[in-house]
Order: structure tokens, then sequence, then C-alpha cells
């Protein structure tokens, strides 16, 4: 069975099959490039939220076919999540680069001293 798994491992990173649900290795696939924030406040200079774009790449050597959903959280220092914001993508060829722009909302913070990102991936089907 170990060498039946490693088998398809090599197969995989031959490029001759495109990933698919029943994989494990999406998120050593999965690049995040050029990250932008933008804080927001509110009226009395609390952060409330951030407006973020960054770029997701497949830095793999084969086509993703199956839809991944993308999970961007934010954790305060006691690992709490403060935030959470989903991205679809329904496809995505080797080598390509997606925008996105999510809105990340919590409650008013005056800092961000010791918040966390947190990025995974899924795909679609395991999420149900």
């Amino acid at each position: 069975m170990k060498y039946l798994f490693l088998s398809c491992l090599v197969l995989l990173a031959c490029g001759s099959v495109p990933v698919s649900p029943e994989t494990e290795v999406l998120s050593n696939f999965m690049s995040i490039a050029n990250v932008r924030r933008e804080r927001v406040h509110n009226a009395a200079g609390d952060i409330t939220g951030i407006n973020l774009s960054a770029e997701v790449v497949n830095t793999g050597p084969v086509p993703i076919i199956s839809p991944v959903i993308m999970t961007w959280k934010l954790r305060d220092p006691n690992r709490e999540e403060i935030a959470r914001a989903t991205h679809r993508f329904a496809k995505f060829e080797a080598g390509q680069a997606q925008a996105i722009a999510l809105t990340l909302t919590f409650a008013p913070r005056a800092n961000l001293l010791g918040v966390q990102d947190v990025v995974t991936f899924d795909f679609e089907e395991s999420n149900q």
C-alpha cells in the first residue's frame, strides 16, 4: 500500500494527472503573493476590519480541476478566531495566478498586535 501511495505521488509530480479531491497535497501547491492590507476604522478611530488583496498561485506541476475553498482567518494572541472570509476557485491551471479580494471584519480593536493570519485550502467536496 505504501508503494502504491508513493507511485501516485511520482505520477503526480510528472504532471500527467490533474489533482483530484482524493489527494492531500493541495496546500503544498498553493502559494500566496503580493498581500496588501488596508485597515478599516470606525468613527472613534478603532480598527474594525481589514480589506485584503493578494494573488494565489498554483505552484504545482498539474492543474487543480476540482473547486477549491480558501479560508482566511485572523486569530488574536490567544489563538481565538476574530474574523474569517472565504474565496472559491473553480479551476486552477498549473502556474496560474488568481487575484483575490477579501474583507475581514471584527469587533473594534485599538491595534492588531499579535493578530495572526491563518490560511487553509480545501477541496469543496471535503467541506460538506
